[in-house]
C-alpha cells in the first residue's frame, strides 16, 4: 500500500488499493468483513471528526460496500440476538402470542377422538332441532293449524289443565275425536261464551243413550268402547232425557271426566252446530314429557 501526499492540500491520503489489485479482495470465511475506514485531516489524528470513529465499512459476500455506522450495526445485531432469544423462550414455554394484543395463551393440545365425536354429535342434534322447529313452524302456517291451551279438568285424564295442544283448522272429525268449538247457546249463558274442548260421541241423526247401571254409552243401540275412561264410574247424569236424538248438522259431545264435565247431557249446553267447530286436536306440545298424538 502506497501513501501519497497531496501537494495542494498537504493531506495524507491512504490508498487501500494496490497497483495490481483492481478488484475487492476475496471475502473471509464469514459473509461480511468489517473494517475501520478512517480519514485523517492534515495527518493529525487528533483532528479527525468524532463521527469518523463510528464509521464502519461492511462488505457483502460479493465485495460490495454497504457502509453503516458501528453503533447502528451493533444495535441491529443486538436486536437480532434479542429476537432469537424471544423465539427460543416461546418455543420452550409452548405458548402462542396474540400479534394484536400481545397476550399469550397456552397451545391447545389435541383433544381425544371421543371428545371430538361427542361435540360433533351435539352439533348434529342442535342442527336437527333447528330444522325440526323450522319445519314445524312452516307446517303451522301451511296446513292451517294453531295452538290452544286446556283450561279446566273436564277432559281429565286424557288432557290436563294447562296442556298446550295443536289443532287443525281443516275439520274432518269422526266418532271419538276431540274437538274445539264455540257452544250454540253462548248468547243465553255467559259461561258458554268461550271455546269448549270435548269428545265427539254422536253425529247428526244418531240416537244416544246412557246406561248408568252398566256405566256404558250407546249410540244407535251399540255400546261405545271408551278405553280413555279407565275405571271411571259415571254418576253425573245431567238433566236431559235419554234416549236422545241428535239434531241435524249437530254434534253430541261429552268430556272424558264424566263426573266433572258440563256437556251435551245438560239442556243448557245442548249439542253444537257442526259449523261452529274450530278444529280437531292433533297432538300435545307441552308438557314435553307428555308430548305426542292425542287420542
Amino acid at each position: 500500500m502506497a501513501d501519497i501526499n497531496d501537494e495542494k492540500t498537504g493531506e495524507l491520503i491512504i490508498n487501500d488499493i494496490g497497483a495490481e489489485d483492481t478488484k475487492p479482495s476475496e471475502p473471509a470465511a464469514e459473509n461480511n468483513i468489517i473494517m475501520d475506514f478512517t480519514v485523517v485531516a492534515d495527518g493529525d489524528f487528533s483532528k479527525r471528526p468524532k463521527e469518523v470513529d463510528d464509521m464502519t465499512t461492511v462488505f457483502d459476500e460479493n465485495g460490495r460496500n454497504n457502509g453503516v455506522r458501528k453503533a447502528e450495526y451493533a444495535e441491529f445485531e443486538n436486536q437480532q440476538d434479542e429476537r432469537a432469544a424471544e423465539i427460543s423462550e416461546v418455543i420452550k414455554s409452548n405458548v402462542l402470542t396474540d400479534d394484536v394484543t400481545g397476550e399469550t395463551e397456552p397451545v391447545a393440545e389435541d383433544e381425544p377422538s371421543e371428545e371430538k365425536n361427542k361435540k360433533a354429535f351435539d352439533i348434529m342434534d342442535m342442527i336437527e332441532m333447528v330444522v325440526f322447529s323450522v319445519v314445524f313452524v312452516v307446517a303451522l302456517f301451511t296446513f292451517g293449524v294453531r295452538n290452544v291451551f286446556v283450561d279446566g279438568d273436564s277432559m281429565k285424564s286424557t288432557l290436563l289443565d294447562k296442556d298446550m295442544l295443536i289443532i287443525t283448522d281443516v275439520v274432518d272429525y269422526n266418532y271419538g275425536d276431540i274437538i274445539v268449538f264455540m257452544p250454540d247457546n253462548a248468547e243465553k249463558d255467559a259461561r258458554l261464551n268461550k271455546p269448549f274442548i270435548k269428545r265427539v260421541i254422536a253425529l247428526s241423526g244418531d240416537v244416544v243413550d246412557v246406561n248408568y247401571e252398566e256405566n256404558t254409552v250407546y249410540v244407535n243401540g251399540e255400546a261405545v268402547e271408551e278405553p280413555y275412561l279407565g275405571s271411571l264410574v259415571m254418576t253425573d247424569k245431567g238433566n236431559i232425557t235419554f234416549p236422545y236424538t241428535v239434531p241435524e248438522h249437530h254434534i253430541f259431545f261429552m268430556g272424558d271426566n264424566r263426573n266433572d264435565s258440563w256437556d251435551s247431557r245438560y239442556e243448557e249446553v245442548g249439542t253444537v252446530d257442526s259449523r261452529l267447530v274450530m278444529g280437531k286436536v292433533l297432538l300435545r306440545l307441552f308438557p314435553f314429557d307428555r308430548f305426542g298424538a292425542v287420542k
